[in-house]
């Protein structure tokens, strides 16, 4: 109600005023609160303290090498894919959002800090891998191996993607993020930002966007 009708209602409300009309009586309406982050620079590299949830599983995480925090996606595709427009697209994606160039920062006596490195520097990582890299392993046993992938995530960026074929012709898309970086409710934006970028990028145009999404590290 809050968030898209700007009407605020306690959760007390709920059961001092049990019926609709009552209900209606004790409701707030407010004028839209319009929140503002400061505009990050790209190219700068940026340092910052991990949040305190964050900072209680590190030592479970074991730097990116515990593989129960991978969040894997397979996708069957149905239609072609052009896989170097979903590559530039992707960069996009990793431009826009901070946390998926996030590695870890390790120095001795301190504790893990965020490195946001900067956007030019993703072509410094090695995250993308084409089906011109398959080399003949079967789609079955590549896909399992990015599952179980162990990250590094001090040298590495916290996803990996991939395309293959199996032996009938079908591509196949592995995607693969870390818990530090993503999680369930992230889904929905990642998947929308990368559908935009990619449509723009088959039709030969350079993706425009709206919005400027806010960075967690911003916030913690």
């Amino acid at each position: 109600l809050k968030t898209q009708h700007d009407i605020e209602v306690k959760i007390a409300d709920f059961f001092n005023a049990p019926s609709a009309l009552e209900l209606a009586n004790v409701a707030v309406h407010s004028a839209p609160q319009i929140q503002t982050v400061d505009t990050l620079n790209e190219e700068q590299e940026t340092i910052a303290p991990h949040s305190f949830i964050q900072m209680t599983y590190m030592d479970l995480i074991k730097m990116g090498r515990n593989p129960i925090f991978n969040i894997p996606f397979v996708l069957k595709l149905s239609q072609p894919v052009d896989e170097q427009a979903f590559h530039q697209a992707f960069i996009d994606v990793i431009r826009r959002h901070h946390t998926l160039r996030t590695l870890l920062l390790i120095e001795p006596d301190k504790d893990p800090m965020q490195r946001v490195i900067s956007a030019s520097s993703i072509q410094d990582y090695r995250w993308f891998f084409p089906s011109s890299e398959q080399r003949g392993e079967s789609a079955q046993s590549l896909l399992s191996k990015e599952a179980g992938h162990s990250f590094d995530l001090v040298n590495e960026l916290p996803l990996r993607v991939r395309f293959v074929y199996n032996n009938k012709g079908e591509h196949f898309l592995s995607l693969l993020i870390y818990h530090t970086a993503f999680d369930e409710w992230s889904t929905g934006v990642l998947m929308g930002d990368l559908f935009h970028a990619y449509k723009h990028y088959v039709a030969g145009k350079q993706p425009e966007w709206s919005t400027t999404p806010a960075q967690f590290h911003q916030f913690v």
